[in-house]
């Protein structure tokens, strides 16, 4: 039977096919969930079959979420600290109103209570930060974007809803602005592309440049040890994204002993040079404050888009804007920390010339 830990990790970091089936089954719950709220929304008859099949399908949630959170709150050490960390409420207002629907229905205003099961959009979020790793070339960007298309439909399904009723506001003059927003954010895209592939390239550069070095600073050693034993550290802190900062001083160490060893002094300077320059380089990255700027255009726009194209081409607009602005910002994204190989990164630095050279050092 799977330790407590082990059930944990499956739920906060699912990694087997299994576990990912488990993952995307609850957001195909959530996502037919906030479907079943726009139909109850049509339905008029208390005593028809429809109406019955949604009954039905909130007590399938009900179970379904009822376990998750018994489950989550088991195998935590401190059952309390999830109970009130924001994932534990999320969940919890996400499961209330399925027991206050289904048992006390004549409650007064009990109504409204359904619409918290809107909190359910943010569980998916939660699924998107979890995503597993591509294991196929069409997954990968579908992977990471799925989860944000399914919000965004099930957000337009409840848009969908109300826009029939009186009060809803007709928006058609905004598709002039949203074309004009969208141009833009084609330029911020852009703009954080260049930079990222820019300094990609000078990081895969770099690497080229140790490796010559190396090549030439081995010759002329009699014990290369050292020499060997810091360029695979270099492929472990490069190859994985960790300690990057910390390989500096083994850079100085390094160099120091081979002026010690009488290693012209214009080899020791390229590599400690091109060492330092590969840290810098590989631990830039784009301004925080425009990144949070697009990022926030581009949600506003997805919620525009959402909201001001009505019916089909709704549905069919959120989905597309959604896989195209996420998945350009994920591609870009993986390229502007080109050293961060985390398990569902899609890009990264070519390493090859200096994993071939630790291959082949003899």
């Amino acid at each position: 039977m799977p330790s407590r830990a082990a059930i944990r990790k499956a739920l906060d970091a699912p990694s087997t096919p299994l576990q990912n089936v488990v993952a995307y089954f609850l957001v195909a719950v959530i996502i037919l969930s906030i479907v079943g709220l726009v139909v109850e929304e049509r339905v008029e008859d208390p005593s028809s079959t429809l109406r019955h099949m949604l009954v039905a399908l909130e007590y399938l949630i009900l179970v379904v979420f009822g376990l998750e959170y018994l489950t989550r709150i088991f195998v935590t050490p401190r059952p309390w600290t999830y109970i009130f960390s924001a994932g534990g409420i999320i969940d919890l207002l996400a499961l209330l109103p399925s027991l206050l629907s289904l048992f006390l229905p004549y409650l007064p205003n009990v109504a409204w209570l359904r619409v918290l099961r809107l909190f359910r959009f943010l569980r998916i979020l939660r699924i998107a930060e979890i995503a597993a790793p591509a294991t196929r070339p069409w997954s990968g960007i579908l992977l990471r974007v799925g989860p944000y298309i399914g919000v965004a439909i099930a957000f337009k399904a409840v848009t969908l809803s109300f826009e029939d009723k009186a009060w809803w506001p007709s928006l058609e003059d905004l598709k002039t602005v949203l074309a004009v927003v969208g141009f833009a954010i084609g330029v911020l895209l852009a703009t954080k592309l260049g930079s990222a592939q820019s300094r990609m390239r000078e990081v895969e550069t770099v690497v080229c440049q140790i490796v010559a070095v190396l090549q030439v600073i081995r010759a002329a050693l009699s014990d290369d040890t050292g020499l060997r034993e810091w360029s695979r550290r270099l492929e472990t802190a490069v190859g994985s994204g960790e300690e990057i900062g910390t390989f500096a001083a083994g850079t100085v160490e390094l160099t120091t002993q081979l002026v010690t060893e009488k290693v012209p002094e214009p080899y020791v300077l390229a590599l400690r040079q091109q060492g330092e320059l590969l840290i810098n380089r590989a631990s830039a990255g784009t301004p925080g404050a425009y990144d949070r700027f697009l990022r926030n255009v581009m949600l506003v726009y997805a919620l525009a888009v959402i909201i001001a194209l009505p019916g089909l081409v709704g549905f069919l607009s959120a989905a597309l804007v959604v896989y195209v602005l996420g998945g350009m910002y994920f591609l870009i994204e993986d390229m502007d920390r080109p050293i961060d190989h985390h398990r569902i990164a899609l890009i990264d630095a070519d390493l090859s010339p200096l994993r071939e050279l630790n291959r082949d050092w003899t």
